[in-house]
């Protein structure tokens, strides 16, 4: 529905515009809100308001809502800050399905909103990806060996299509993929000590996937 994964909101702005279309040969209900995560418009507490939070779009209707910063104090600006802007589509229900068994289903779409103080710079990707740390430590609570992944960053980092590589043998990691936030790191379990290489791709500030490898 929105044109990309995610949206960029540098503090200096004083609200966003986000193109939304309704790629679907039906009209919909949209209700949009931003939240921290949970997906329910009623637990919704974030610092940023949604303007025009419900409207109905025509099939493949395009509209564009604002999205306006309410509150700096809840922000750091030491790192960037992560919510999600939830885009909630109801199918319309025609007057003929109301006298038999129809099943209308609604799906909710959430895009990530990154808040980006004014002193960090917008990433260079390669760079990026050189800050990355990785290494393979033992479990603490299991007898298996975890691979672990270090973000130094103040940017949040999403890595996809992790696969590994032992000898001739490529394998998809479980989750194939992270979001690593600033100054973080993840695990990953595996089931072998040893990693010759690892693949994945990195997504930048428009959305677009840099493939990168790693080699232990």
């Amino acid at each position: 529905m929105a044109d990309s994964t995610r949206i960029i909101y540098p503090e200096l702005k004083k609200e966003l515009t986000v193109m939304l279309n309704n790629t679907n040969d039906y009209p919909i209900l949209s209700q949009v809100w931003v939240d921290d995560g949970q997906g329910e418009p009623d637990l919704a507490n974030a610092p940023f308001l949604v303007l025009a939070p419900m409207f109905r779009l025509q099939a493949h209707e395009s509209k564009s809502i604002r999205v306006i910063l309410t509150d700096h104090f809840k922000l750091t600006s030491e790192k960037e800050s992560l919510y999600w802007l939830n885009l909630y589509e109801i199918p319309q229900v025609n007057a003929k399905d109301l006298d038999r068994n129809h099943l209308n289903v609604s799906m909710n779409t959430q895009l990530k909103l990154i808040y980006r103080p004014k002193d960090i710079a917008a990433p260079e990707i390669k760079q990026l990806n050189q800050s990355l740390r990785f290494s393979i430590e033992p479990a603490n609570s299991t007898s298996k060996t975890v691979l672990k992944i270090e973000n130094p960053s103040k940017h949040f980092v999403s890595l996809v299509n992790l696969n590994a590589s032992v000898h001739q043998n490529t394998f998809t990691l479980t989750p194939s993929y992270l979001t690593l936030a600033p100054m973080h790191s993840e695990t990953i379990e595996i089931d072998t000590t040893i990693l010759h290489q690892l693949n994945y791709e990195l997504i930048d500030d428009e959305g677009q996937y840099h493939p990168f490898e790693y080699r232990f």
